[in-house]
C-alpha cells in the first residue's frame, strides 16, 4: 500500500511510536530488518513538496525570456559587399528585418529578426571609408545558408556585434564616424549617428 516489496521481515508497528513522537501525523510506522521504516508521515509530506517543486519549476520556465543568439564574425571584402547590395531587390526568399541599432564606444550591436540560427548572418564592410565630416562607412548584413542545410523558419532575434577599433584601426573615435547598415535581403537600411540616433536611410 505505501510502496515497499512484501517481506517476511516486515513488522507494523502502532501506537506507541505515534505516542513518543507526540505528532499526530505520524499515525505508524513500518519497520524493516529493526532498523529501517517508512512512515506515513513522510509520504504525506514529501509529495505534495515534491509537486510544489514541479510547479515553481514550470512556472520559471514559462517566464524563461527567448535566447537572443549572437554573432561577432565581421567579414572585409568590397565583392560580397557589392554581390549582396545588387542582388537584395532579387531576393525571394530569406527575408530578414533590422530591427535595432545600438551604438556604444567601439561596440556596434545590431538586433534582425529573421530566421534560422545567427551563424548564418554575416556583418561585411566594404573596406572604404568616406572621408566627409563626419567619416562614413557603410556595413552590410548577409544571410547565407549553406547548401543542404534545413533550418528552423520561424523569426527570431539574433544579435550581431561589431567591433568598430577592430574594423577600422586603433585611432577610431565613436565620434567621428557615421555608419551606414545595409540589410542585405531587402531595401530596408539604417544610419547609426555619432550621438546615438539611428535613423532611416534614405
Amino acid at each position: 500500500m505505501f510502496g515497499i516489496k512484501p517481506s517476511s521481515h516486515i513488522s507494523i508497528e502502532f501506537g506507541p511510536y505515534a505516542a513518543n513522537e507526540r505528532n499526530p501525523f505520524k499515525l505508524f510506522s513500518i519497520m524493516k530488518n529493526d532498523n529501517y521504516y517508512y512512515s506515513f508521515k513522510t509520504n504525506f509530506i514529501r509529495k505534495p513538496l515534491f509537486f510544489i517543486c514541479l510547479v515553481f519549476l514550470f512556472a520559471s520556465c514559462a517566464n524563461e525570456k527567448p535566447v537572443i543568439e549572437r554573432n561577432d564574425e565581421t567579414l572585409v571584402s568590397k565583392s560580397a559587399f557589392d554581390s549582396y547590395l545588387n542582388t537584395r531587390e532579387s531576393n525571394t526568399a530569406h527575408y530578414f528585418e533590422l530591427k535595432d541599432i545600438v551604438r556604444s564606444g567601439e561596440q556596434l550591436e545590431i538586433t534582425i529578426l529573421g530566421q534560422c540560427q545567427a551563424s548564418y548572418y554575416r556583418v561585411i564592410w566594404d573596406g572604404s571609408v568616406m572621408f566627409s565630416s563626419p567619416a562614413q562607412i557603410n556595413l552590410l548584413v548577409a544571410f547565407e545558408l549553406p547548401e543542404g542545410v534545413v533550418c528552423d523558419l520561424s523569426m527570431k532575434e539574433h544579435k550581431l556585434i561589431v567591433n568598430l577599433k577592430d574594423l577600422l584601426g586603433d585611432n577610431y573615435d565613436d565620434t567621428e564616424y557615421i555608419i551606414h547598415i545595409l540589410n542585405g535581403s531587402q531595401v530596408q537600411d539604417k544610419t547609426s549617428h555619432p550621438d546615438g540616433n539611428v535613423t532611416d536611410k534614405s
